[in-house]
Order: structure tokens, then C-alpha cells, then sequence
């Protein structure tokens, strides 16, 4: 959780380098609300990567580092959205980000603390010592866990293709009136 605050902020703070232009607003202001398959992928993709890691030594390494790549992406993709319409920009960044958001990275966190378990243990047992929380992705437990998490993020995926494009037109709708005024 440390690490994926660190990258939020780290995000924020490397949000201030892009300077927004016409063809990034337009391109925000057109975006299409995807298909449940294209929000599934995006919405599990760091899961799916968390989960893969749990069966590596890798993973020791790698669940820290994709939970702050997580982090970093989503603040930073927030932020430039922001930036890009003023305070008009706030609703769209929300519409767009949040849907998908709030199933993803719960789960996220979730699979990334027992896949850094099982691959800790992994590490232990390649080095010869006793694992000290034993092979996790071999129980049931383990696989139960990662099962809920993809759920909630197939959850996520259908509140974002069916929801968000009516909240993704309300946040246009609130830039196209602040673009007027």
C-alpha cells in the first residue's frame, strides 16, 4: 500500500511535465466507453500480473514495483485530465478513472499482498531456507482469494462498460457548459 501511495504522489508530480494540448482535450473529450471485454482486460491487468508474480522470485520485486506502477498511472492520468479542463476537468477524470478504479485496485492490493507471500516463500525455498509462510500459491486458500479479485474486477469491468459511458456524457456535458460560460 506504501509503495502505491508512493506512486500516486510520484504520478501527481510527473503529471506537472505534460502541458496539455488541444489534440490531448480533444482526444479525452471522445473517448469511447469500451466493451466488456476491452474494460475486463484493462481492469484485471495489473491483478493477472500480481497473481503471475506469486509463482516467481520475481515477484519480490516485481508485486512491489506493479503496485506503484499502478498508483503512479492512476494518479497521473487524473491529474493530466485535470489539468487539461481546469476544475471543469474534475467530474471527467472521476467518470472516466473511478468506475473501473474502485474494483481494480482493491483487488489489486488484495492479490498483491498473498502473491508477495507466495513469492517470498518462493525466494526462501530457492535459497534453501525454510520457508517462513510456506508456499502460499499452492493452497486453496491462495487460488480462493485470486478468485474473488478477478470478480471484483469482472464486477468492475461491467459497471464500467454499462455505467460509465452515461457518466463519462454527464462529466462532457459539465466541461461543454464551463467551456460557454
Amino acid at each position: 500500500v506504501a509503495l502505491f501511495a508512493v506512486g500516486c504522489v510520484a504520478g501527481i508530480i510527473a503529471s506537472g511535465a505534460v502541458t496539455p494540448g488541444d489534440a490531448l482535450r480533444e482526444r479525452l473529450l471522445t473517448a469511447r466507453t469500451p466493451g466488456f471485454g476491452s474494460a475486463l482486460l484493462n481492469s484485471a491487468r495489473f491483478p493477472l500480473a500480481a497473481l503471475f508474480f506469486a509463482f516467481s522470485v520475481l515477484g519480490v520485486a516485481g508485486i512491489p514495483s506493479l503496485t506503484a506502477l499502478r498508483g503512479f498511472l492512476l494518479c497521473f492520468s487524473l491529474t493530466v485530465t485535470v489539468r487539461a479542463f481546469g476544475g471543469a476537468g474534475v467530474p471527467l477524470a472521476l467518470a472516466s478513472v473511478l468506475p473501473a478504479a474502485m474494483f481494480s485496485v482493491p483487488s489489486l492490493l488484495a492479490l498483491s499482498a498473498v502473491s508477495l507471500d507466495s513469492a517470498r516463500g518462493l525466494g526462501r525455498a530457492v535459497a534453501g531456507a525454510k520457508p517462513l509462510c510456506g508456499t502460499a500459491a499452492a493452497s486453496r486458500e491462495f487460488f480462493v482469494k485470486a478468485a474473488v479479485c478477478l470478480l471484483v474486477c469482472a464486477a468492475g469491468a461491467a459497471v464500467e462498460s454499462a455505467g460509465g459511458g452515461a457518466l463519462t456524457a454527464l462529466a462532457r456535458g459539465v466541461i461543454s457548459r464551463a467551456a460557454q460560460a
